[in-house]
């Protein structure tokens, strides 16, 4: 993950601010006009249950933390089904993100090096398996670059500043009425397979900058 500093490096601070989804990070992106899903962070069950009753919508669960289970498994977005509230009593272990379920049209993938923002949209929804979380089959959805609204790109942008970022990978939701919703950024998202699929310029920008820190 990349800062600005005097030379591009991996700053700890801001790996602590942004290394894990944050109140912090929802405020900011608030701040700057981010449309972003109803979310509560949370290890409490009863406040669980509560803001699972007054939504009203479908509710997924997404890990705090740690991306893979006891067993070792992968921990994808899923669905919060009656099955797994009879369970919600054992996340006093370890906080849940309970987010609404946004409806989707497809997804992008948005990689902003410095001024750039290199968006590549991913076409999520044609497989049931990547309905939820395209994480669970990344190589076999489709891919490609398109270019994004200028309001949503300014915002993005200002999201970065105020963190003093120059790297950052955003993953968002469009859905079919046309909503840019944020859901969250990565300060060292891996980026090569998008690339790869798109042709997008994203390792000769990072080059750029840091050969050339003044381009940022």
């Amino acid at each position: 993950m990349i800062s600005r500093q005097d030379t591009p490096q991996l700053p700890d601070l801001a790996t602590q601010i942004l290394g894990s989804p944050s109140e912090s990070r929802r405020s900011i992106a608030r701040q700057v006009g981010l449309d972003i899903p109803r979310t509560i962070i949370s290890n409490d069950p009863a406040e669980v249950r509560r803001f699972i009753e007054q939504s009203g919508t479908p509710i997924v669960y997404k890990a705090f933390s740690q991306p893979r289970n006891m067993d070792g498994n992968v921990l994808y977005t899923s669905l919060v089904t009656d099955e797994k509230l009879e369970n919600l009593d054992r996340i006093p272990l370890t906080p849940g993100i309970f987010q609404e379920r946004i409806e989707k049209s497809h997804e992008l993938r948005i990689t902003v090096v410095g001024s750039h923002a290199f968006s590549a949209r991913i076409d999520s929804q044609a497989h049931a398996e990547t309905k939820l979380d395209w994480r669970r089959a990344q190589h076999d959805v489709g891919y490609q670059a398109v270019d994004l609204p200028h309001e949503v790109e300014a915002k993005i942008h200002a999201f970065m500043r105020a963190f003093g970022l120059i790297y950052g990978a955003f993953d968002f939701i469009v859905t079919p009425e046309g909503r840019y919703v944020f859901l969250e950024v990565n300060p060292g998202g891996a980026y090569m397979w998008v690339e790869c699929a798109t042709g997008l310029g994203i390792t000769a920008a990072l080059a750029d900058i840091l050969t050339d820190p003044c381009r940022a």
